[in-house]
């Protein structure tokens, strides 16, 4: 079962999170990009789940629904080679050409897409130095990207083995 903690406003930077953190969490670029630059060698996509569920409860209320609603869910890890880096979960309001975009998404990274879309807006980030989906994240950010085609809650979760190899330190919890 999911722990769930509290996610704050990127401008409530926790004393626990060292500012070498900022480039990763709160840039407001492609974070599939930053990486495909960090990473020795090519990024590749693992797609471990996509369904339709009920979403999480601090999930439901960042998306403003109603309870028992479902939506489409895209869980993936972002892999430096065959080491997971990044483990993202994406949440879809279901609509039809949203179902169809995910649809064709499949290993292609969802910032290739939806960086290159003008009509795109972002909501604020929002920052975690807790592991809320027990995948043994250090620190993680999310945000709503609003689309005419497409309402999708980004979680990305920095893993391990991308904060050893970008040398940076483990948050204080």
């Amino acid at each position: 079962m999911p722990r769930f903690s509290s996610w704050h406003a990127l401008t409530l930077w926790p004393t626990t999170l060292d500012a070498r953190w900022g480039p990763w969490l709160a840039s407001e670029d492609s974070l599939t990009a930053r990486l495909e630059h960090a990473m020795p060698a090519p990024l590749g996509v693992t797609v471990l789940n996509e369904a339709f569920e009920r979403p999480h409860p601090d999930e439901q209320q960042r998306l403003g629904l109603a309870c028992r609603r479902h939506v489409r869910v895209r869980e993936v890890t972002l892999n430096c080679g065959d080491t997971p880096w990044v483990y993202a979960r994406s949440l879809a309001l279901p609509t039809a050409r949203a179902e169809a975009l995910l649809a064709r998404m499949g290993r292609t990274p969802l910032g290739h897409w939806l960086f290159r879309q003008s009509a795109t807006r972002r909501s604020m980030l929002e920052i975690t130095t807790r592991d809320p989906l027990g995948v043994g994240a250090l620190a993680g950010r999310r945000s709503v990207f609003q689309h005419p085609d497409i309402t999708l809650l980004v979680q990305e979760f920095f893993l391990p083995a991308m904060t050893t190899a970008c040398r940076l330190p483990t948050p204080s919890r």
